[in-house]
């Protein structure tokens, strides 16, 4: 992830530039993707690459049957009748603003999103004032856009409005906790903090290779948590649940099992364990922790935490 401050300048200058495009010269770019967007020297984007471009002259939209287009930026309204307008580039502008703020094209888990960007600032020791506000309403902005009905996709112009009142010293914003002068403590919603979201495996053909993680209960209540493996590699966990008192740590043993070759790159990207936690009553042990209780669809207030797994081949000399 690049500095909040490069991505939204990026974005600023993304959407600037289509306000030029499409209300002073009603063109519709039609292949919106970060491949048509340079940086220049002073990291101020330029849409690039024109060549499906789409000029509207005064109609609100055009119905083509050239089916180019990139994948995964198309909005569903080209895809199913070849409709093209100028939402259809704020659909593509709503896929590029999720890709910049979350680092993924998943459907963001807004809760996973913001502590990563938290674990970010305070590695980094830079400590933005409203960056957890800032993130926020970046998100709000990029689903806005993805819409899948046209009409209810903003204008360009409002996301422009948007983004000058997210950056104005002046609006009333309430801080959770962040503040430049320290780290950023955990948010109000978060029960374990965990001193790795990144798990990183250094591999050797046929060891154990384990991985330690330490959880802190940074609540005044008991928290029960549960891990569960995503992904086709073998892992020891220990312990997969437990009870953590307040104010209280536990460590937890992740071993990679011993494999014959070094794993596929398109295997390892998608390993990851999936950590549910939640707040439970004294007296409740790891063996009481059943499904239910970490089930945010029966209303409890349910903490999903992904740990992403990195695994490294040791080079050779």
């Amino acid at each position: 992830m690049e500095a909040l401050t490069d991505i939204l300048l990026i974005i600023r200058g993304i959407c600037d530039g289509l306000v030029y495009l499409h209300t002073e010269k009603g063109i519709v770019h039609r292949d919106m993707k970060p491949e048509n967007i340079l940086l220049d020297d002073l990291m101020i984007p330029k849409i690039t690459d024109f060549g499906i471009s789409k000029l509207l002259d005064g109609a609100t939209h055009a119905v083509t049957s050239d089916p180019t287009g990139s994948r995964g930026y198309c909005a569903p309204e080209f895809i199913a009748r070849g409709e093209v307008s100028i939402r259809s580039d704020i659909y593509s502008l709503g896929v590029i603003i999720k890709e910049l703020v979350t680092g993924c094209k998943d459907e963001p888990d807004i809760q996973n999103v913001l502590r990563r960007w938290r674990y970010k600032w305070n590695k980094s020791a830079n400590y933005p004032p409203f960056g957890y506000q800032q993130v926020s309403k970046c998100i709000e902005i990029a689903l806005r856009c993805l819409s899948d009905s046209p009409k209810k996709r903003p204008k360009i112009s409002d996301i422009v409005s948007m983004l000058n009142t997210m950056e104005s010293p002046n609006e009333h914003i309430t801080n959770l906790g962040n503040s430049p002068a320290g780290p950023i403590s955990a948010y109000p919603w978060e029960l374990l903090e965990f001193d790795l979201l990144e798990l990183n495996f250094p591999f050797e053909v046929n060891k154990q290779i384990p991985c330690s993680l330490q959880l802190t209960n940074v609540t005044d209540d008991y928290v029960a948590f549960d891990i569960e493996m995503m992904g086709i590699l073998r892992y020891c966990i220990k312990p997969e649940k437990r009870v953590v008192p307040p104010r209280s740590m536990c460590n937890v043993m992740l071993t990679l099992q011993p494999h014959e070759r070094v794993p596929h790159a398109m295997v390892c990207k998608d390993e990851l364990f999936i950590l549910k936690c939640a707040a439970v009553s004294e007296g409740l042990t790891a063996e009481d922790i059943i499904e239910d209780m970490l089930n945010k669809k029966l209303g409890k207030e349910v903490d999903k935490v992904t740990l992403k797994v990195v695994i490294l081949p040791l080079a050779i000399d």
